[in-house]
């Protein structure tokens, strides 16, 4: 029963953002494609264009960085093991934000048992920036989230995240936005 304490502690402290990522070569979001790492040098040397600059950098799709997730499972205890998937946040020119969850999923073990959190589906939501900070405003929650281990299953509703005034960079690959939860690392898509 104490995976399972520690598991539910770990939902309540998770929201949708992401840790500081040290060089960016982690198992989840972290790591950086080779299609990513020839977009990033087009954008260094000038080949890609004009240079996206304040708000209008952070409009597009963004993978957010897995090492934040696990970090902030461990707070709770080292029962979580590993998270994989992906989590998408989209920022359109509008004013809307898509969260959407592919195949994301965190596993706790303990006592030699085994438990998964899965969330899956899509977010919808608000965001609105200046050339320093963003806030952010998750208002229609679909993503469902789903703990399964040996003999159960149960669903776990999700808290919507909102943010106000959370300073933010931002370049042709790599973004990030400072929270109260930590330091949310993204790739551009």
């Amino acid at each position: 029963m104490r995976l399972v304490a520690v598991v539910l502690l770990s939902i309540l402290g998770l929201t949708a953002c992401a840790t500081e990522n040290e060089g960016g070569t982690g198992d989840g979001f972290g790591s950086v494609s080779a299609e990513q790492e020839s977009s990033k040098k087009k954008s260094d040397d000038g080949a890609s264009g004009q240079a996206l600059t304040g708000k209008d950098c952070l409009v597009g799709t963004w993978l957010g960085d897995n090492d934040f997730f696990l970090a902030k499972m461990r707070e709770f205890g080292d029962e979580a093991k590993n998270v994989t998937g992906d989590v998408l946040l989209t920022f359109d020119h509008a004013g809307s934000l898509t969260t959407k969850y592919q195949g994301w999923r965190i596993l706790f073990v303990a006592e030699g048992r085994e438990i998964t959190l899965n969330r899956s589906g899509v977010d919808k939501g608000t965001w609105s920036a200046n050339d320093k900070t963003v806030s952010l405003k998750e208002t229609d929650m679909e993503s469902t989230l789903e703990m399964t281990g040996q003999g159960m299953s149960m669903s776990v509703p999700s808290d919507p995240v909102d943010y106000s005034d959370a300073t933010y960079t931002c370049t042709a690959t790599t973004a990030s936005i400072t929270t109260p939860d930590g330091v949310m690392q993204m790739t551009r898509r």
